[in-house]
């Protein structure tokens, strides 16, 4: 690997695709839990919302803060993602990589600053967690 850009963690859905899939970036009313971090999205503030209608018939919604949506659309290989998974998959897929690369060249690649934060704090957290 050459790079950030060459770091990737694989959360390969592996089910039966929705009925119905959309998704957008929108603005919180109220809190909410984001999917991948468990912080609360707090009322004003920008997230992903993922929303879809399963086989079954199910509706389902996934809430993700916009700084842990940032860092799963630059991780994500081929933008392919499991709800939940972006940092357990990170910390055993990507972040010896980003170690070897340094993260300077990932926070060039992210869109938010929420996003570098975010990438910052669980790469540190790793770090952390490996030293002894």
């Amino acid at each position: 690997m050459s790079g950030c850009s060459d770091v990737c963690v694989d959360m390969d859905y592996g089910g039966e695709p929705c009925k119905l899939y959309r998704e957008r970036e929108v603005v919180a009313s109220r809190p909410w839990k984001c999917t991948e971090c468990n912080e609360v999205i707090e009322p004003g503030a920008k997230y992903h919302q993922a929303t879809g209608l399963a086989d079954d018939g199910m509706w389902w919604v996934i809430r993700t803060c916009e700084g842990c949506a940032d860092c799963r659309q630059l991780l994500a290989c081929e933008g392919v993602w499991t709800e939940g998974e972006l940092w357990p998959a990170a910390t055993e897929q990507a972040f010896d990589e980003l170690a070897r690369v340094g993260l300077f060249e990932c926070f060039a690649l992210l869109k938010t600053s929420a996003g570098r934060v975010k990438l910052q704090e669980k790469f540190m957290a790793w770090q952390q967690a490996n030293a002894a």
